[in-house]
């Protein structure tokens, strides 16, 4: 059912229109643009009976405030979201399908209280124009309850244990009364939930069952019942059954529902309410504005106040001010045709959120006629009038319209935004080339950009405009927002800057400072030293480039693997070098039937596994981000290919009629990345883990690199993935060797790699 309420209450014309969003930047409500993913979250829980907007054991706003959405297609995460505050209301994203993950709570391996809520929506299509969809977020915990019944069976001091491998959760009377839930997160290879049940029998006998229940399941209540029944045994007493219900828990649902929101329309054409609204002709030639106001379930409060310049021109307003509009008849006191007030208290209509036929909206139309904007005098400052709405939740949501009608109340013509946080957009400030935000509020300018120069020099700024220049990136969805492109710049160097327009040039400026370049520690290879290592053959001198302890080593081979065959695959050598004295030699060779691999990587060995090794790839670094690896190399593949038996699906075919391939790849991570090669254990590097945002590397497929006895330049693409855009990188990984498979124990014995001069070169981004 709809009830409309109409009031007239003043009248006027606008220019200018800023709207403060609400508490939460979300909202169902708009439709405008293409491409874009408009999104509602429920969180599902286990609770009969839930106030909408808590969920039992919850705070207001804990679950939205801690709630962690991804949105990822198959190049990665494109779009992550911290906080139900943080998700764009209409999120714009290239045409194509999508992968959306949401979470919220507290994952924790078990509690009476702590709950964790998961989502997983994949084949999300997008397509051009605007799109819905309902984020749901199930319990993702298994949950555990003992009947209060098992108490009145003849068992006194009854204790029941529920358990996996990383914590317990302990049953008293206490909690059984209380009809106390257990949450468990189970452990990725647990699959069972254990128990102990403890107590006295009506013989006052002490007794202890243990069990498991077997294959339990996320969002499912397992209910323990214990009862007694008859037996005869030489004992006496009584025989206590065990019953446990399984029980799907998912029967209501929590919805997280965005506060009051504000939209402007100016005349026909949508206001932008981040800009005001202007006349400053002589007559004036404002427009209708129309002020829309829009909340779930109730708005409980609307209240509009006028500025002073206002009240003293227009008297009926003096005792209007501030008013609630939602107070009973109040509005009915207001009978200047100049302003308009509409109401729409919308039941039982199916809300903009797809699925959801039960979602009350209130909207309320506050219409100012342009003649109200028209009869004001002119003022050296801008007029203001401010919006408040307010739900039973409390939410409030905020809008400000902001009226210039002279040439001095005009609000500069262009605004520049803080430089980007190195953290949430890590590739906007690079050693070389920044990108800078701007947003443009007068569509009459002809020119406007960026004016830069070395923070603290004297000299002239450079401008780089943001119209007919290449440094000009795409405009946002809104069509005033810029980003510019500035190139040349120094590494670790700060740079002031401000935004122009036309003749206009911002008062004060803002700071950056470019990445410094990283200088990969032992490049040249110069620095060699040996530890003691303990083998299957007993304690072995081990050789390794570097000379800071082995714990501390920046690079390191598959030396001490090796070892156990009595063999040095990778060592420093004097036949070919670069810069300096050494290079690093990496020759491949057979041992136990297998192939031994010459290699060298940026990480550490950590353990040998049998015949195996497990290394840990990848050491911290600046987090900068060169553009490709730059090396000094001379490659001669072994022929005589071997593979090692059972390893033949690994390798291409046709590679053991060929010669060796040699290898080199680099990758940027948010992490070290351990490496096993035990078949039983395997993980190898995989370039599309998520840890990895940048990734490049170099095969020599059966053929040599270099003129015979000499090193030559080789360079190795860095091409960065789209999740770069969001993650800062952490750790470096470079890996060589002499025998691409030695993973799998296959190659050419007289593999030899001759490397030296390792360097991060810093250019232009490739992306993959």
């Amino acid at each position: 059912m709809t009830k409309a309420y109409r009031y007239t209450i003043l009248g006027a014309v606008i220019m200018t229109a800023t709207c403060l969003l609400s508490c939460s930047n979300e909202s169902p409500f708009i439709s405008e643009g293409d491409g874009v993913l408009k999104m509602n979250t429920e969180v599902r829980s286990d609770i009969n009976i839930v106030t909408r907007g808590t969920i039992a054991g919850y705070e207001d706003k804990y679950l939205e405030d801690n709630l962690v959405v991804y949105i990822e297609n198959s190049k990665g995460v494109i779009r992550k979201y911290l906080g139900y505050d943080q998700i764009p209301e209409a999120i714009s994203l290239p045409v194509g399908t999508y992968v959306v993950e949401g979470w919220t709570g507290d994952s924790v391996s078990a509690s009476f209280d702590k709950k964790f809520f998961r989502g997983y929506h994949k084949d999300v299509k997008v397509d051009a124009g605007s799109n819905e969809m309902s984020l749901k977020l199930d319990i993702a915990n298994v949950v555990v309850q003992v009947d209060p019944q098992s108490l009145q069976q003849g068992i006194s001091d009854l204790k029941v244990t529920f358990y996996h491998s990383r914590d317990k959760l302990e049953f008293g009377e206490n909690e059984i009364k209380e009809e106390k839930r257990g949450y468990f997160m189970m452990p990725n290879d647990d699959t069972n939930l254990s128990f102990t049940i403890e107590g006295k029998n009506a013989l006052g006998e002490p007794f202890t069952k243990t069990g498991e229940i077997e294959n339990v399941e996320r969002a499912h209540l397992y209910n323990m019942k214990l009862t007694s029944e008859p037996v005869v045994n030489t004992t006496g007493g009584g025989l206590i059954k065990l019953v446990i219900e399984d029980i799907p828990v998912i029967e209501e649902k929590f919805e997280i529902l965005p506060g009051p929101y504000f939209k402007a329309t100016y005349g026909q054409d949508a206001l932008d309410l981040e800009r005001q609204i202007s006349s400053t002709s002589d007559p004036k030639d404002f427009k209708d504005v129309k002020i829309r106001a829009l909340a779930y379930e109730n708005m409980e409060e609307l209240k509009i106040k006028f500025d002073s310049k206002i009240l003293t021109q227009i008297q009926e307003l003096e005792n209007v001010s501030e008013t609630n509009l939602m107070e009973p008849n109040k509005p009915n006191s207001w009978n200047n045709d100049n302003i308009q007030l509409m109401i729409e208290d919308k039941e039982n209509e199916k809300s903009s959120i797809s699925g959801n036929a039960d979602i009350k909206v209130v909207e309320a139309w506050i219409t100012i006629k342009a003649e109200f904007f028209n009869k004001l005098q002119a003022n050296d400052s801008e007029y203001v009038i401010e919006f408040q709405a307010r739900d039973k939740r409390g939410y409030v949501g905020l809008a400000t319209l902001k009226i210039a009608n002279s040439e001095s109340a005009l609000a500069d013509p262009i605004l520049s935004e803080e430089a980007p946080n190195e953290n949430k957009s890590p590739m906007a400030i690079l050693s070389n080339s920044a990108e800078l935000n701007l947003t443009l509020l007068d569509d009459k300018v002809q020119d406007f950009g960026v004016l830069y120069r070395e923070s603290g020099s004297e000299g002239d700024y450079n401008k780089v405009s943001a119209l007919g220049n290449q440094n000009t990136l795409s405009t946002r969805a809104t069509g005033k927002q810029y980003t510019v492109k500035l190139t040349g710049l120094k590494e670790n160097t700060t740079y002031e800057y401000k935004v122009y327009a036309d003749n206009f040039i911002e008062t004060g400026s803002r700071t950056f400072t470019t990445e410094s370049h990283f200088e990969i520690p032992n490049s040249s290879m110069e620095i060699w030293d040996s530890y003691s290592a303990k083998t299957l053959l007993g304690n072995k001198t081990v050789i390794y480039p570097g000379n800071t302890g082995h714990d501390n080593t920046f690079w390191d081979s598959g030396n001490e693997g090796a070892a156990t065959a009595n063999m040095t695959l990778t060592d420093k050598s004097t036949t070919m070098i670069g810069k300096g004295t050494y290079s690093a030699c990496l020759q491949s060779k057979s041992a136990l039937g297998m192939i031994a691999a010459g290699n060298i990587f940026i990480g550490q060995y950590v353990e040998t596994d049998g015949t195996n090794g497990v290394l840990s790839l990848g050491r911290e670094y600046n987090g900068s981000h060169p553009s490709n690896v730059k090396v000094m190399a001379n490659y001669r593949p072994g022929s005589s290919v071997k593979i090692m038996s059972g390893n033949e699906s690994y390798v291409p075919d046709g590679f053991a009629k060929g010669k060796d391939h040699g290898q080199i790849y680099v990758a940027l991570t948010t992490g070290p990345i351990e490496i096993r090669t035990n078949p039983q254990k395997r993980h190898l590097f995989n370039q599309e883990e998520e840890e990895v945002v940048a990734y490049g590397e170099v095969t020599f497929e059966g053929v040599d690199f270099g003129p015979d006895g000499e090193l030559a330049e080789l360079k190795i693409p860095l091409f960065y993935k789209e999740n770069a855009k969001t993650k800062k990188a952490t750790h470096l990984i470079v890996v060589c060797s002499a025998s691409k498979y030695g993973d799998f124990f296959s190659g050419s014995p007289g593999s030899t790699f001759y490397l030296d001069d390792f360097e991060l070169e810093y250019g232009d981004i490739q992306w993959q």
